[in-house]
């Protein structure tokens, strides 16, 4: 069975900016955030919340 996690990253509005899924085996995951100004943003993986800070 090969689970699948979904990433999702918001800006602190609410407003998802990103959404992608990755297999729940891997190890490591991305984002691109180069597009995205400096500031504070939201990153859910699968249902847990945790901050993320764009410097």
């Amino acid at each position: 069975m090969n689970h699948q996690l979904s990433l999702e990253l918001f800006d602190l509005n609410g407003r998802m900016l990103q959404r992608s899924a990755v297999a729940g085996a891997a190890k490591s995951a991305s984002l691109d955030m180069t597009a995205l100004p400096s500031g504070v943003y939201l990153l859910r993986i699968d249902g847990a919340v945790r901050r993320i800070v764009k410097r």
